[in-house]
């Protein structure tokens, strides 16, 4: 059994290659033949597996995955003057004026933070009250300073008391204090947050006995976190568990807390002395340490959250993965920061964390992360380094404060009729919501740039990046206007995404494949706008700052904002009916084989998302230009924007692809990470990096192989009478999963018996296609690897 004939004919492909029926089928067949290819470094994959996606699920697992993604890529110990300069924008001048002033914390809540810090029983929402008047003190006074000329605050906190929940794209958080924008709305969202504040509170009899009314500083914050981890550890996860398994020693410092063990009392009690003689040499900004390892409760063995991501390249010591390392209390911070990022037009969020008495502050772009040196609340100098960083957040534009200068409020004409001016579209000077499209994007046009004045007003979010350091995807329905003319296109997506600063923009490949391939073109996306922005344009300030390089991690590359204005297309289960899933499918299998025999571009990412289909409008449905058309000219309109009324496949977002030289290999590029979408990715890729840090590149086959799965999936997942996704199986939980999807799809090549099990999940509507596609290409896939095993 082959493949249905799939191509064209010569004439009508335009390809100076003979294309025939077996094309796509041969390049199964022959996929095996380069398994033994030569390794390279110019595409391999990363010496560490970063994570795929930041999980949903729970807050122990979404810190988990965010360790992972973060893992390598902080910086750490920047002062805080340089924090607030370079970061928050705030002058010099400024720095220094607030640095010589004599301001210093209201005695009165300062010493009710004190006293919250040593109640055994008292939750951290009780610092938030405290804190905030101190807070409010401190703008007050620095607001007075002669050199301020009477500046006035324009920011309050929001008190969620830990209580109250924002939902957001990932998950339902409930944050402490979030900086906001006076007034404060009725309803707090991530979208008006300047800048979330994350507090830490643990309580240790002991150390309370040194933090009397009076001023002395307390001890640096790692030490003080070594000896409390195992006082409320977080549920285990299931790594953990696991790792607990393999454990068959329990040494004093890992045991549980139930456990008697005297060689820990004896360790905390040298620890304590250490602490008491350290209050003299830290009273001047309070020590940012922090324990080397992360207990856990089940289980005997020390493990960070670090080393649940496999690495095979060795640390050079321990004490160097503890300098990168971020607690998991940290974490908590880092996941209001992703929340931040996930919302329309944010390029990076700034935060603060407080434990105990200890401030620092954090960065988060798609680059890096950025810690400050820790500062100590209870003392002279640590409360002017507050109220520095107070009055720098609050005084920052929206560009400092992360937000992406592009983004407009748009206000358009109440007669769709009227065209839209330079009226209808204001610059944003606060953080508002996307609610009734009343947000939309303006990009500068180059004096290169012979396009029209286009605005893109935002209707809707439809994807967003589930990670802090990477792509940082963002996808949203947009309308789009011409400025001084009616609308001009409806059913438009825009898609933004941090690339590479070495990577060729997705815009010009699109560009270089549709004159390739003048009749595969309508199978590649229709591009309407395509840009491309530095760092150094959009105010980045990590592009501006000279940072040593973190320790044990690869050279930190620079990413550009890409930007792609495309029309937006149906997802493959939305399929009106079987028959239009498969031709959808094949017409992407088909223009992928295109592509890469005439156009000579990898796509890299084949995935389910990236398999679309375009659907003729409803001709009976007008679009808002359209309204003083009869039903006979929307048809005719229609009828001229495509050539044909049937709906056909589209192979979408070429952002991660990489063109292919005269030899048959990949130019060099930036994509030194692999590259896919896990349940689809190929075997090969999820194999784990061997020792010399090489490993194979993306080839030709790897996507093959992609589609494969996309089909499995779909039999699996598409309802299309309802035109949804259903859960996923048991039996295909595995492929989600990077630690067991490698061996969960060769057991499924391999073994008949999971095979036959993943296969009793199909739909009904599914049984033929699983026949004539899928049976056969297993049993393909089957014997090339019983024939590379008997060579």
């Amino acid at each position: 059994m082959t493949w249905p004939n799939m191509s064209p004919s010569a004439s009508m492909s335009g390809s100076s290659s003979d294309t025939s029926s077996s094309s796509c089928y041969s390049s199964f067949t022959s996929a095996r033949s380069d398994l033994n290819s030569s390794n390279s470094s110019d595409m391999g994959t990363p010496v560490r597996r970063r994570g795929f996606a930041v999980s949903a699920n729970t807050a122990p697992s979404m810190k988990k995955d965010l360790k992972t993604d973060l893992s390598g890529h902080m910086y750490q110990n920047v002062s805080v003057e340089d924090f607030v300069t370079h970061i928050w924008g705030l002058d010099s001048t400024i720095v220094k004026a607030i640095m010589d002033s004599k301001i210093s914390a209201p005695p009165d809540p300062l010493q009710q933070y004190r006293e919250v810090l040593n109640e055994r029983n008292s939750h951290e929402t009780k610092l938030h009250e405290p804190f905030r008047e101190i807070s409010d003190q401190l703008l007050l006074d620095v607001c007075a300073l002669p050199q301020l000329n009477g500046s006035g605050t324009t920011t309050c906190f929001w008190d969620g008391k830990g209580s109250k929940v924002l939902k957001a794209e990932f998950t339902s958080r409930k944050p402490d204090l979030l900086r906001a924008w006076l007034p404060l709305p009725e309803k707090m969202t991530w979208e008006l947050c300047k800048g979330p504040l994350e507090f830490k509170r643990h309580f240790d009899e002991k150390m309370s006995k040194l933090n009397t009314s009076s001023t002395a500083a307390l001890p640096p914050i790692g030490e003080e976190n070594e000896q409390q981890d195992t006082c409320a550890p977080e549920p285990p996860s299931i790594a953990d568990l696991g790792a607990s398994l393999h454990t068959s020693k329990v040494s004093p410092d890992n045991a549980t807390a139930g456990e008697k063990k005297p060689n820990a009392t004896r360790s905390k009690r040298a620890r304590l002395s250490k602490s008491r003689q350290s209050v003299n040499e830290n009273t001047a900004g309070g020590s940012h340490q922090e324990s080397s390892v992360q207990t856990n409760s089940q289980s005997s063995k020390k493990r960070s959250l670090e080393e649940v991501d496999v690495s095979n390249v060795p640390s050079s010591s321990k004490r160097r993965r503890k300098e990168g390392r971020i607690t998991n209390e940290e974490l908590q911070l880092a996941t209001y920061a992703l929340e931040c990022l996930g919302c329309l037009g944010r390029n990076y969020v700034t935060g603060i964390f407080i434990d105990r008495f200890t401030v620092s502050v954090w960065y988060y772009d798609r680059v890096a992360v950025i810690r400050s040196v820790g500062f100590n609340l209870d003392t002279p100098e640590g409360i002017k380094h507050l109220a520095l960083c107070l009055f720098a957040l609050d005084q920052c534009s929206m560009q400092q404060a992360g937000f992406d200068p592009h983004i407009r409020r748009f206000t358009p004409p109440a007669d769709p009729k009227t065209p839209i001016t330079e009226s209808c579209i204001e610059t944003l000077d606060r953080a508002t919501t996307m609610e009734n499209g009343q947000l939309c994007f303006r990009f500068p046009k180059k004096p290169t740039d012979d396009r029209p004045d286009f605005v893109f007003q935002i209707t809707e979010v439809l994807f967003s990046y589930r990670a802090i350091v990477g792509r940082g995807t963002l996808v949203a329905a947009t309308r789009v206007y011409i400025l001084n003319e009616c609308l001009y296109r409806d059913h438009y997506a825009i898609k933004l995404s941090w690339q590479y600063s070495v990577r060729k923009s997705e815009g010009d490949i699109l560009t270089k494949l549709r004159k390739a391939l003048p009749y595969w073109k309508r199978h590649l996306p229709d591009s309407l706008f395509s840009a491309e922005y530095t760092a150094d344009e959009l105010g980045i300030p990590l592009s501006k700052m000279e940072l040593q390089e973190p320790e044990n991690a690869a050279k930190i590359q620079g990413r550009n904002l890409h930007v792609l204005v495309s029309r937006r297309y149906s997802k493959l289960w939305q399929a009106k009916s079987i028959e239009e899933f498969e031709r959808a499918f094949l017409d992407c299998l088909e223009c992928h084989y295109h592509a890469y025999h005439t156009g000579r571009v990898l796509h890299r990412d084949i995935s389910e998302n990236n398999l679309m289909i375009w659907q003729p409008p409803d001709e009976t449905k007008r679009e808002p230009d359209e309204q003083d058309l009869s039903v006979e000219a929307v048809v005719e309109k229609a009828s001229k924007k495509s050539k044909t009324t049937e709906s056909h496949g589209v192979l979408n977002d070429f952002d991660m692809a990489s063109e292919v030289g005269e030899d048959g290999q990949l130019l060099v590029s930036a994509a030194h990470h692999r590259t896919g979408t896990l349940p689809f990715m190929a075997r090969d890729l999820l194999q784990p990096v061997p020792a010399d840090g090489l490993a194979l590149k993306h080839l030709y086959r790897h996507d093959l192989e992609s589609f494969l799965y996309i089909l499995v999936w779909a039999a699996i997942h598409y309802d299309l009478n309802k035109q949804h996704r259903r859960s996923t199986p048991k039996s295909l939980q595995s492929w989600l999963n990077p630690d067991h999807a490698h061996d969960s799809k060769a057991s499924f090549i391999n073994r008949l018996a999971r095979y036959t099990e993943v296969r009793s999940h199909r739909r009904p509507e599914y049984e033929t296609l699983w026949k004539k596609w899928i049976d056969p290409l297993c049993m393909l896939l089957f014997k090339a690897e019983l024939d590379e095993g008997a060579h």
